[in-house]
C-alpha cells in the first residue's frame, strides 16, 4: 500500500479498509454524477430561458423603434418647420425671375403714334403690359409648406390605435406641442454651447498674457463659465423630461395595442418585467409594469434597489465593441431582499446591420 496513505486509513483489518475504499470510491462517483447532472440542468435551464427571453427581446425591439420612429417624426417636422421659417427670407435672392408679356402693343401704336411722345412726355402708351413673378430654383426652395402639411398628414395618418381609428386632432395637437417645445429646448441648449465654447476659447487667450486687466476679466469669464454650465444643466434636464413627456403621451395612444400584445405573449407579468432606457439618462422610457398590478417586481422601490441601480450602471460602463457587435450579453444575477432575478441587457439599433457592417 502506499505509504503516503497510511495516516489517512484507519487502524483496521482488510475487511474494513475495503468497505471504506468502497464507501469513498462510491461518494466519489455519485459527486462525480452529481455535479454534471447540476451542470447539465442548469445549462439546460439557461437555453430554456434563453428561449423565452428571445421573444421578448423581440417584442421591445419593436416598441423602441416603433416608438422612436414616432418620436422622431413629430420632432423633425417641428425642426422643418423652424427652418423653414428662418430660411426663406435668406433664400429668396436665389429665386429666378420671371417677365412675360400679357398684352402687346401694335406696330402701329409703337412707331407712330409713339412719336406724339415727342410733343407730350407719356401721351400715348406705346409700353407692353407685362407681368413678373419669382420661380423657386434648386437652391431656393428648401421645404414649402405644402410639402410640410403633406409630413404632417402623413404623420397623422399613422397614428391609429388597434381598432384602426385615427387619433383625435386635439391628442396629435397636444403631442405637436411637446415637440415643438422639445426643438425649441434643443436649440436652446446648442445655442448655449456655442457660447461655452466661445468663452472658453477667450479664457484660453488671456490665460496667454499675465496682466491684471486680464487676470479680471479672466475671472469675470469663469462666472460667465460657470452661470452658462448651470443653464446648460437645467436646459439638458428640461430637454429629457420634455422628450419622455412625448414618448409618454405617443405610448399612452397605443397603450391598448401593447397591452393586448403583452397577452399573445402570455407573459407574466408577476414574474418578469421589461423597461426600456436611453444610453444618455437612466429614466425608463417603456415599462411593463404600466400594463401589471402592483407588486415588488413591478414597484419603484425595485426599479430604484441599489443593486439593480448599480447593476445597471456597471453593463452600461463595461459595454465595448464586440458586445455592441455581437449583442451577447450573459445575464446577471442579483438577490434582494432573499430572492433572486436574473437581469438582461439587450442594445436596440435603428439599424442593426449598418451597425454590424461599421
Amino acid at each position: 500500500m502506499n505509504e503516503n496513505l497510511k495516516p489517512l486509513m484507519p487502524n483496521f483489518g482488510i475487511r474494513a479498509k475495503l468497505s471504506f475504499f468502497t464507501t469513498s470510491f462510491v461518494l466519489l462517483i455519485l459527486g462525480i454524477v452529481s455535479a454534471l447532472y447540476l451542470q447539465q440542468q442548469y445549462k439546460t435551464l439557461s437555453e430554456s430561458l434563453d428561449r423565452e427571453i428571445q421573444p421578448l427581446r423581440k417584442y421591445t425591439e419593436k416598441i423602441v423603434l416603433d416608438l422612436e420612429n414616432v418620436s422622431f417624426s413629430f420632432l423633425l417636422l417641428e425642426d422643418f418647420r423652424y427652418r423653414l421659417k428662418t430660411k426663406q427670407t435668406e433664400l429668396a435672392k436665389y429665386k429666378y425671375k420671371v417677365v412675360k408679356v400679357v398684352e402687346e402693343k401694335s406696330w402701329f401704336t409703337k412707331n407712330i403714334l409713339g412719336k406724339l411722345n415727342y410733343i407730350q412726355k407719356g401721351l400715348i402708351d406705346t409700353e407692353d403690359k407685362k407681368i413678373s413673378y419669382n420661380i423657386d430654383t434648386f437652391f431656393s426652395e428648401y421645404i414649402t409648406e405644402q410639402k410640410l402639411k403633406e409630413i404632417e398628414e402623413n404623420i397623422y395618418s399613422r397614428m391609429r390605435d388597434e381598432n384602426g381609428k385615427l387619433i383625435s386632432k386635439e391628442k396629435f395637437s397636444n403631442i405637436q406641442k411637446i415637440a415643438y417645445t422639445a426643438e425649441e429646448t434643443k436649440r436652446k441648449l446648442e445655442t448655449l454651447q456655442r457660447e461655452i465654447d466661445n468663452l472658453t476659447l477667450q479664457k484660453e487667450t488671456l490665460s496667454q498674457e499675465n496682466t491684471n486687466k486680464n487676470k479680471t476679466q479672466k475671472e469675470e469669464l469663469e462666472k460667465k463659465i460657470s452661470s452658462t454650465q448651470m443653464q446648460i444643466y437645467s436646459t439638458q434636464q428640461k430637454l429629457e423630461n420634455t422628450l419622455d413627456e412625448l414618448n409618454s403621451e405617443i405610448l399612452k395612444f397605443y397603450y391598448q395595442s401593447q397591452k393586448n400584445n403583452i397577452q399573445e405573449l402570455s407573459l407574466n407579468l408577476d414574474l418578469i418585467r421589461i423597461q426600456t432606457f436611453n444610453l444618455n439618462s437612466l429614466k425608463p422610457g417603456f415599462d411593463t409594469k404600466i400594463f401589471a398590478n402592483v407588486n415588488f417586481l413591478n414597484s419603484n422601490h425595485f426599479s430604484n434597489h441599489p443593486n439593480i441601480v448599480e447593476n445597471f450602471q456597471e453593463s452600461i460602463q463595461s459595454l465595448d465593441s464586440k458586445k455592441l457587435i455581437s449583442l451577447d450579453f450573459k445575464p446577471n444575477s442579483i438577490k434582494i431582499e432573499g430572492r433572486e432575478y436574473e437581469v438582461f441587457l439587450n442594445l436596440i439599433f435603428k439599424k442593426p446591420a449598418v451597425v454590424y457592417r461599421a
